[in-house]
Protein backbone atom coordinates (compact mmCIF):
# COMPACT_ATOMS: atom_id res chain seq x y z
CA UNK A 1 0.00 0.00 0.00
CA UNK A 2 2.94 2.47 0.41
CA UNK A 3 2.69 3.37 -3.35
CA UNK A 4 -0.70 4.13 -2.78
CA UNK A 5 -2.25 8.08 -3.41
CA UNK A 6 -3.77 9.10 -0.35
CA UNK A 7 -7.16 10.98 -0.80
CA UNK A 8 -9.12 12.95 1.39
CA UNK A 9 -12.56 13.52 1.55
CA UNK A 10 -13.99 16.69 3.90
CA UNK A 11 -17.46 16.88 5.29
CA UNK A 12 -18.06 20.13 6.55
CA UNK A 13 -21.01 21.29 9.21
CA UNK A 14 -22.08 24.37 11.23
CA UNK A 15 -19.53 23.60 13.57
CA UNK A 16 -17.09 20.73 12.79
CA UNK A 17 -15.18 19.13 9.91
CA UNK A 18 -15.15 15.11 9.25
CA UNK A 19 -12.58 13.57 7.06
CA UNK A 20 -11.44 10.37 5.85
CA UNK A 21 -8.43 9.51 4.17
CA UNK A 22 -8.79 7.02 1.52
CA UNK A 23 -7.08 4.21 1.04
CA UNK A 24 -5.97 3.92 5.06
CA UNK A 25 -9.29 4.68 6.50
CA UNK A 26 -8.14 7.34 9.28
CA UNK A 27 -10.28 9.48 10.22
CA UNK A 28 -10.52 13.44 11.64
CA UNK A 29 -13.09 15.00 13.53
CA UNK A 30 -11.74 18.90 13.96
CA UNK A 31 -13.58 22.44 14.64
CA UNK A 32 -14.18 24.88 12.01
CA UNK A 33 -10.72 26.84 12.89
CA UNK A 34 -8.34 26.00 10.20
CA UNK A 35 -6.90 23.19 12.12
CA UNK A 36 -8.11 20.76 9.16
CA UNK A 37 -5.33 22.03 7.06
CA UNK A 38 -2.55 21.88 9.60
CA UNK A 39 -3.33 18.02 9.74
CA UNK A 40 -3.99 17.33 6.12
CA UNK A 41 -0.55 19.10 5.07
CA UNK A 42 0.86 16.77 7.47
CA UNK A 43 -0.59 13.68 5.61
CA UNK A 44 0.43 15.24 1.92
CA UNK A 45 -3.04 13.97 0.40
CA UNK A 46 -2.89 13.60 -3.45
CA UNK A 47 -6.29 15.05 -3.20
CA UNK A 48 -8.95 16.56 -1.19
CA UNK A 49 -12.98 16.76 -2.29
CA UNK A 50 -14.87 18.94 -0.37
CA UNK A 51 -18.29 18.34 -0.15
CA UNK A 52 -20.20 20.56 -1.98
CA UNK A 53 -19.86 24.13 -2.19
CA UNK A 54 -21.57 26.04 -0.17
CA UNK A 55 -22.11 28.81 2.72
CA UNK A 56 -19.93 26.84 5.20
CA UNK A 57 -17.64 25.26 2.70
CA UNK A 58 -16.53 28.20 0.79
CA UNK A 59 -14.67 29.58 3.66
CA UNK A 60 -13.19 26.31 4.32
CA UNK A 61 -12.46 25.62 0.48
CA UNK A 62 -9.92 29.32 0.46
CA UNK A 63 -8.76 28.50 3.76
CA UNK A 64 -7.01 24.35 1.97
CA UNK A 65 -6.50 26.25 -1.04
CA UNK A 66 -4.34 29.24 0.31
CA UNK A 67 -2.80 26.31 2.48
CA UNK A 68 -1.77 24.70 -0.84
CA UNK A 69 -3.79 21.49 -0.51
CA UNK A 70 -5.23 20.14 -4.23
CA UNK A 71 -9.04 20.76 -3.53
CA UNK A 72 -12.33 19.94 -6.17
CA UNK A 73 -15.66 19.35 -5.22
CA UNK A 74 -17.26 16.23 -5.71
CA UNK A 75 -18.70 17.61 -9.15
CA UNK A 76 -15.90 17.72 -10.50
CA UNK A 77 -14.74 14.27 -9.47
CA UNK A 78 -17.80 13.15 -11.37
CA UNK A 79 -18.16 14.79 -14.62
CA UNK A 80 -14.02 13.86 -14.49
CA UNK A 81 -15.38 10.43 -14.20
CA UNK A 82 -17.80 10.65 -16.57
CA UNK A 83 -16.05 12.03 -19.33
CA UNK A 84 -13.65 9.25 -19.41
CA UNK A 85 -16.04 6.40 -19.12
CA UNK A 86 -17.97 8.45 -22.38
CA UNK A 87 -14.25 7.80 -23.91
CA UNK A 88 -13.95 4.80 -22.84
CA UNK A 89 -17.40 3.41 -24.35
CA UNK A 90 -16.41 5.46 -27.50
CA UNK A 91 -13.70 3.76 -28.15
CA UNK A 92 -14.94 0.21 -27.57
CA UNK A 93 -18.11 1.23 -29.90
CA UNK A 94 -15.57 2.40 -32.85
CA UNK A 95 -13.38 -0.86 -32.57
CA UNK A 96 -16.44 -2.46 -32.94
CA UNK A 97 -17.28 -0.81 -35.91
CA UNK A 98 -14.25 -1.53 -37.70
Amino acid sequence: MSGDLLYVGVDVSKDRLDARARPTGEALAVARDGALAVRLLALGPALVVLDAIGEFEMVMAAGLAAAGLPLVNPRQVLVAVARKLLLILRDKTSLQTT
